[in-house]
């Protein structure tokens, strides 16, 4: 199992919130990448028991806080919306989503949750190729679609409402989700590096800000910062690179259909992400 440093260190290499570009370098290392990413997924969302021995991580430059249940356990009978620290800056503009709907309101990340892109073309296949400028600078972007892609997609598209929210640039996450879901299935709301919150190098995607009720709306995301304000309403998966046999997404579909039918996010995703922090454990107690 991967020391703490070893896991700190593979995140600020790995994330792509620190460039907010496809990076390149990841598949140099996959199999430590994966294994530190499922460890990472649970970070936020594992209960932390003071004499059981378990690791305890926190991302690296943000405040260590107590378990994702006590940050945001209720203490007058209502959710909190945001753990946003005081020293967290002034929100950034975000745009209007419109009116809520009945519906639930499910974000995705992008990278490394739905697809795997890099800068230079690799020896294993690649689904697709995007012409973008960066800083007046041309380049290619390859990118390969995580298995299950479009199951996923014809799953959600009637379910939820479904907001795209990446820390990646609109120049390249745009062109991308035109050509994921060219007949606009999904009918996405769509957020990139500027609306998160840059507090202490990270880019945080504040859910609170987005207009919605808190107990509707639930975040797919590889990165645990992304969603450290609300660790409550997300749904962790791993970071995905190439592997052809890879079943993150299609694993997720009852859960989903589970969430598309409640009356708050929480009454599902509390059980999920506890009996995420249990296989873990058990994993862990396995591998001692």
């Amino acid at each position: 199992m991967p020391t703490k440093s070893e896991m700190l260190a593979f995140f600020k290499k790995f994330r792509t919130e620190d460039g907010g570009v496809p990076d390149a370098s990841v598949a140099d290392d996959k199999r430590q990448a994966t294994e530190s990413a499922h460890l990472l997924s649970n970070a936020l969302t594992r209960v932390e028991r003071p004499g059981t021995g378990g690791l305890h991580v926190h991302p690296p430059s943000l405040p260590q806080t107590n378990s994702f249940r006590q940050r945001q356990l209720p203490t007058n009978g209502t959710v909190p919306t945001s753990n946003r620290p005081p020293d967290a800056g002034m929100p950034p503009s975000m745009p209007n989503l419109g009116p809520a709907t009945s519906k639930v309101t499910l974000i995705l990340d992008v990278d490394e949750t739905l697809v795997h892109s890099s800068f230079r073309a690799v020896p294993t296949r690649c689904d697709l190729e995007i012409s973008i400028v960066v800083n007046g600078n041309p380049g290619t972007v390859y990118v390969k679609k995580r298995p299950y892609l479009e199951e996923f997609f014809q799953f959600i598209a009637t379910r939820f409402e479904v907001v795209i929210f990446t820390a990646s640039l609109g120049i390249y996450c745009n062109p991308l989700i035109d050509i994921l879901d060219p007949d606009f299935k999904l009918d996405t709301k769509r957020l990139f590096r500027e609306h998160c919150t840059k507090h202490n190098g990270a880019y945080i995607k504040d859910l609170s800000l987005l207009g919605r009720s808190m107990d509707r709306v639930a975040i797919v995301d590889n990165s645990p910062v992304a969603y450290y304000f609300q660790p409550r309403n997300a749904i962790p998966i791993l970071s995905w690179f190439d592997d052809p046999n890879d079943q993150g997404l299609l694993e997720l579909l009852p859960m989903l259909g589970q969430l598309a039918n409640c009356k708050s996010v929480y009454d599902v995703l509390d059980p999920y992400n506890e009996a995420l922090i249990q296989k873990q454990n058990q994993g862990g107690q396995q591998q001692r």
